[in-house]
């Protein structure tokens, strides 16, 4: 499981960047809002995988949980948005997955995998 929230973090965490960076360099209306949002994104994964690598000192265990359980609601609003849009965007819909996926591992590993004793 470690390694598939590892692969995961690493997806998203590019993706996110990516995001990121096209939404300075394009400047649509509002971009600032959406490139913060990349940023707090991308930040969450770097953390998981910091974490996952160095393994990191429990405190750290709730906020990096927190954070999982906000990232999978965000990428669920973002699968329903654009199922509902005029123009839809694959892309959205795959980081969208992911996102929900990675938040969901978070959550489950870091719960459950202490208690079972699992090199999490």
């Amino acid at each position: 499981m470690k390694g598939i929230l590892l692969f995961l973090c690493f997806l998203t965490l590019a993706a996110t960047v990516w995001l990121g960076v096209m939404e300075v360099v394009l400047e649509h209306p509002g971009f600032g809002l959406r490139a913060c949002i990349a940023i707090l994104l991308a930040s969450q994964s770097l953390c998981t995988i910091l974490f996952l690598v160095f393994r990191g000192p429990g405190r750290v265990r709730v906020p990096l949980m927190i954070s999982g359980g906000l990232i999978a609601v965000y990428g669920i609003s973002a699968i329903a948005s654009i199922l509902k849009a005029a123009h839809f965007e694959g892309y959205v819909l795959v980081i969208g997955f992911a996102l929900v996926l990675q938040g969901v591992l978070t959550i489950v590993g870091l719960t459950i995998a202490p208690k079972l004793r699992l090199p999490f």
